[in-house]
């Protein structure tokens, strides 16, 4: 599930109306990726997020000043395109 602080209402009808999903735990392929501004997650979001199967897991919007957290986007990334 997203950190709390970055759930909106409207993500969380869209999960109940299965427009978009969430991952069990138990599924996660956890990773802990270097901080570098070259794989931040303001470079790479919108290409990761155009794969197939992940607009399924990431807000349409995010919360005015907010991005994705970098753990939430690689461990998603990991799980559904461990290539």
């Amino acid at each position: 599930m997203l950190p709390y602080k970055m759930v909106t209402k409207d993500y969380l009808k869209a999960v109940l109306q299965g427009k978009k999903k969430f991952l069990k735990m138990n599924e996660v392929k956890f990773c802990n990726p270097p901080a570098y501004d070259e794989i931040g997650v303001k470079a790479l979001y919108e290409g990761v997020r155009a794969l197939p199967t992940m607009i399924d897991y990431f807000p349409d919007k995010w919360p005015k000043g907010l991005q994705c957290d970098k753990a939430y986007f690689y461990n998603v990334w990991n799980t559904k395109h461990p290539d």
